[in-house]
C-alpha cells in the first residue's frame, strides 16, 4: 500500500501564510487611516489612530470632521474599510474552509 501523507502540503504552512497577508493588509489599512486623518483634519497622530481602528472596524468616527478635504477622505477611507472588512471576511473564510477539507 502506498502512503499518501508524503503526497500532501502542509496545511499549517498555508494557513499561516494567508493569516500573515491579512494581519498585513488590515495594519497598512490603519496606518492610511492614521496618516490621513493626521494629514487632512491636523488630528494629533494619537487621535488619527484612534479614528482609523474606529473607523476600519465599523464603529464610527470619535473627532467629527471638519475640514471639506476630512470629509473627503473619511468618507472614502469608511467605503475602503468597508469593502476591506469583506475581503478579509472572505479571506478568513476561504483558511478555515481550506483547513477542513481532507
Amino acid at each position: 500500500m502506498k502512503d499518501n501523507k508524503g503526497d500532501k502540503k502542509d496545511k499549517t504552512d498555508d494557513t499561516w501564510y494567508y493569516v500573515l497577508w491579512i494581519f498585513l493588509f488590515i495594519i497598512v489599512i490603519i496606518i492610511l487611516g492614521t496618516i490621513g486623518y493626521h494629514l487632512f483634519e491636523g488630528l494629533e497622530w494619537i487621535d488619527s489612530f484612534h479614528n482609523g481602528v474606529l473607523v476600519f472596524t465599523l464603529t464610527g468616527e470619535i473627532v467629527p470632521t471638519a475640514t471639506y478635504n476630512g470629509k473627503l477622505f473619511s468618507s472614502l477611507y469608511n467605503i475602503i474599510s468597508l469593502f476591506s472588512f469583506i475581503l478579509i471576511a472572505i479571506g478568513v473564510g476561504y483558511v478555515i474552509t481550506q483547513n477542513n477539507k481532507e
